[in-house]
Parts: C-alpha cells; sequence; structure tokens
C-alpha cells in the first residue's frame, strides 16, 4: 500500500513537470500573438517568453494559476526590452487570486495603465514577484485607493526586486505604490523616482493597517504635486519599515518632503539617510506617532533642526539629526571625540566622564558596542595625538 501510494505521488510530480512548458509570444512567428492569449493557454508551471516589442492591448489578466511571465533584455544595459502597453484602457496586468500560486512577473515594462487603482499592476487576493520590470506613465484615477504604477489589498504580499516606479501619478494617493487593507507590499533595490500624488504620498502609500517595507531602496524626485509626504505616507495603523533607504530630492506642498505619518502609523528607519528634501513642515520627516531611528542620517532638509524633523522620536543609536550633512560624515579618527584634530587629555575626560554610558546616544562610545568601556579606553590611548599623525 505505501510503494503504491509513493509510486502515485511521483508520478503526479513527474506528469507536472513533463507538463511545464515554455510559450512564446511575438507579433509574428511564436505560438501566440498576444500576451493573453498565451496565458489563457497556459498550464501550472509554464514559463511564457515575451519577446522583444511593445503590445499594445487593453488589459492583461492573470488568474489563479502558477506562471512565470517573463520578457526580454537589452544585452548591453540589461533593462527590460519587452513592453506591455494597456493605451490608457485598465490596469496593465491584475493579478487575480492565486496567493500561493507562484506569479513570477520578470523582464517587462508595464505602460499607459489607467484604471481607478494599480494602473500598472493590480493585486487581488495575489502576491506575484516581481524582477527587474518598469512601471511608468501610469495613472491611478480612483479616489478611494490609488497606486498608479503598482497597488495591492486584502490578503497580498507581494515583492519587487530591482524594479524601476517612474512618472506615474495617481488622482488622490500613492502615485508610485499604495498598499491597503492588512497587504504586505515587499521592494528590494528598487527606485521611486519622478511619482505623484494629487493628495499623499507620492512615492509610496502605506493604509488602512498594511505593511510597506522597503529595503535598499532609492526614493528621489517625487511629489511634485503632492499634499503630504512626497516620498512616502503612511496612516490608519499601517506600518513603513525602510532599511538602508536613501530619500532624497522629493517634496510635499504641506508636511513631510521625504516622508510623513499620520497619528496611527508606525514608522521605523533603520540604516537610512534621508537629505534635501522639501516641504514647509518637517522637509525631511514630519510624524504624529512618532519615528524609530537607528544609524540613520537625517540632514540637509531646510535651514533648522524641525526641517529634518517635525515630531517625536525613540532613538535606538547611532544617528545623526543636523542641518548641515558635512556634520553627519563618517570620522576618520573616532577617538577624537570632542572634533579638535588632537587626541589628548580633553578626549580622555570626555570619555572618562560617560564611563558605562549605555545606549546610542553616548558620544565616548568610540567602537560603537553600545557601551562606554575599557575597549573604548584602549583606542583613545592606542591613538594619541594628533588624527592625521
Amino acid at each position: 500500500m505505501l510503494k503504491q501510494f509513493v509510486v502515485g505521488i511521483v508520478s503526479l510530480v513527474w506528469s507536472a513537470s513533463v507538463g511545464a512548458e515554455t510559450i512564446t509570444v511575438c507579433a509574428q512567428g511564436c505560438a501566440y500573438s498576444t500576451v493573453q492569449s498565451a496565458i489563457d493557454g497556459s498550464t501550472d508551471g509554464d514559463v511564457i517568453e515575451v519577446l522583444e516589442g511593445v503590445y499594445p492591448f487593453s488589459s492583461i489578466t492573470i488568474d489563479d494559476r502558477s506562471l512565470t511571465l517573463r520578457g526580454q533584455v537589452d544585452s548591453v544595459t540589461g533593462e527590460p526590452v519587452s513592453i506591455l502597453d494597456a493605451q490608457g484602457f485598465g490596469s496593465v496586468v491584475h493579478c487575480i487570486g492565486g496567493q500561493e500560486a507562484g506569479i513570477v512577473l520578470e523582464n517587462l515594462v508595464f505602460q499607459n495603465g489607467s484604471a481607478a487603482e494599480g494602473a500598472g499592476v493590480r493585486c487581488t487576493n495575489s502576491s506575484p514577484t516581481i524582477i527587474n520590470c518598469v512601471f511608468r506613465d501610469n495613472v491611478a484615477t480612483g479616489f478611494v485607493r490609488g497606486g498608479g504604477g503598482f497597488s495591492c489589498g486584502p490578503g497580498c504580499a507581494p515583492t519587487l526586486v530591482d524594479c524601476l516606479v517612474t512618472e506615474n501619478d495617481a488622482v488622490e494617493d500613492g502615485g508610485g505604490v499604495h498598499c491597503y487593507g492588512a497587504s504586505h507590499l515587499t521592494l528590494s533595490n528598487c527606485i521611486l523616482s519622478q511619482n505623484s500624488a494629487s493628495s499623499d504620498g507620492g512615492g509610496g502609500y502605506a493604509s488602512g493597517g498594511a505593511e510597506l517595507e522597503l529595503n535598499g531602496c532609492l526614493i528621489t524626485g517625487n511629489g511634485l504635486t503632492t499634499n503630504d509626504g512626497g516620498g512616502l505616507y503612511c496612516n490608519d495603523f499601517s506600518t513603513l519599515r525602510l532599511n538602508d533607504c536613501v530619500l532624497t530630492g522629493n517634496q510635499a506642498s504641506d508636511d513631510g518632503g521625504g516622508l510623513a505619518g499620520d497619528t496611527n502609523s508606525n514608522i521605523e528607519l533603520t540604516g537610512c539617510q534621508v537629505r534635501d528634501n522639501i516641504a514647509p513642515s518637517g522637509s525631511g520627516v514630519h510624524v504624529q506617532s512618532g519615528v524609530h531611528l537607528l544609524e540613520s542620517v537625517l540632514c540637509g532638509n531646510g535651514s533648522n533642526l524641525a526641517d529634518q524633523l517635525s515630531g517625536s522620536y525613540v532613538d535606538l543609536g547611532g544617528n545623526c539629526i543636523s542641518v548641515l550633512c558635512d556634520e553627519c560624515e563618517p570620522t576618520e579618527c573616532p577617538a577624537d571625540i570632542d572634533g579638535t584634530g588632537l587626541i589628548d587629555g580633553a578626549d580622555l575626560t570626555l570619555l572618562l566622564a560617560q564611563w558605562n554610558c549605555a545606549g546610542g546616544t553616548c558620544s565616548a562610545d568610540i567602537d560603537g558596542s553600545g557601551l562606554v568601556d575599557g575597549a573604548d579606553l584602549t583606542i583613545i590611548l592606542a591613538s594619541w595625538g594628533a588624527c592625521d599623525a
């Protein structure tokens, strides 16, 4: 009985792998001439190869199935050259259902979508992985939700990797991306640039209990027509989590050129830089529920400290908040605590005065261990003298 069961499982897996095919799409000479017809003719596990070119259509729908939709790239730049163009009629791609189905979109350009939400790509109870794609020139026209480039709602946990989201707009919120309703959107090594929204969140917007996580991303030049959160905006019991990201050159007409959050938001910045953003209030960061900062730099956002950060924050250590970005540049002489260019008795006095100081606000914590102790004293003694000696 057990042997029959094992044989049956092996046969099932073998049949599934044998059944998977690679399907090609091109204007002439391929199995299909349209992307939608290739999707409709596919089965679980198939790979649909979209050859170089522009593919005009009204909209593409991927339902509850597992497949890879892959375009081609320029042999020199690696940029996608397979362009899906909705011509202003609906979302470019709509992924529906199949949260665990394993939809992969790779090496594609999504352009000229126009829909109430998710004009570039919209996810409904679906969690695709999107790799090396470009979302451009899409417009979200709805007044309830937005996401000119991308949107996802309840039951969604999509991931964008190495993607460019640029020059998208929203009539309401989230010009670049919008996640809402307990969804979890993750962006890794992506660029959000030149996106705008008529209300909030030019580059990105999280609402309704959603989580928006960005890792190693650049958020720049967003928010030309945006009220609050030119780069990013978080509200309505949502979480905005940024790791090793740079927010620069964003703007807002009211609050938070770099990013903004309302009274019910949770915002965390780790290893981030918020520089040279513009807004009347909190040019860098404007928060009503506070922000957790760890090893982050807020500088160059206006002419005073309030321009760098408007609102309360939790200092987890290693942060620099300054009008002048030069003051936040790493020093080549960390034992020079008082910044005189000379490691001497004055620095030793400062260290002894902070002995056993714990936390991220101790200037004498030279080795960054979180505690001023013998290790820091050893560094001072070993570095004694002029910094350039």
